[in-house]
């Protein structure tokens, strides 16, 4: 029996080991965000003193960091929530968006829906304003998990063509955004 089991253990750690490697939606190398996913872990509430405005690189954080290892940084992010600022939790929100979507790309449905879920159970409207803006865009299906979609999505405009500015023409085409610009 000692042998059976001394066979097992390493094989059972190797596939655990394996199944959380594999919860990396970043497509990063894991040498590189686990420095970044530990240092959150040891201090959580950092990443909003170094933000207090929220603003890009909050949401590039929280993207990173979620896509990174949505296994262990999700929860700690939605308890920060408790003392964020407004610009600080729509940021959350657009980083939670944008980590749910490269889950999707990556393949991980599973960690975007674990995403969709917790920003769903979560009634702060400006985390909710924030990952609609990053997740549902014009060229995205509704989310998986069932959730409604934004008013104005494709679902709910029954056209995959994003809503003409008032006064254009269907007819002629509108000027491109600027990618450069700001947000939106």
């Amino acid at each position: 029996m000692k042998i059976a089991l001394g066979l097992i253990t390493p094989l059972l750690i190797g596939v655990f080991g394996a199944a959380r490697a594999e919860a990396n939606c970043a497509r990063l190398p894991t040498a590189q965000t686990q420095p970044l996913v530990q240092g959150f872990l040891i201090r959580p509430e950092s990443f909003l003193e170094r933000f207090p405005g929220g603003g890009r690189e909050l949401v590039g954080s929280v993207r990173t960091l979620v896509a990174s290892d949505p296994d262990a940084t999700l929860d700690p992010i939605i308890k920060a929530l408790r003392v964020a600022n407004a610009a600080q939790r729509r940021s959350i929100g657009l980083g939670l968006g944008a980590a749910a979507r490269m889950c999707i790309s990556a393949g991980d449905t599973g960690a975007s829906r674990r995403i969709q879920e917790i920003v769903r159970r979560n009634n702060d409207s400006e985390v909710k304003a924030g990952f609609a803006a990053s997740f549902y865009e014009a060229s995205t299906p509704p989310p998986l998990s069932g959730a409604p979609a934004p008013a104005g999505t494709p679902s709910q405009r029954g056209s995959l063509l994003p809503p003409l500015a008032s006064g254009s023409s269907p007819l002629r085409p509108s000027p491109l955004s600027d990618p450069f610009g700001p947000l939106r």
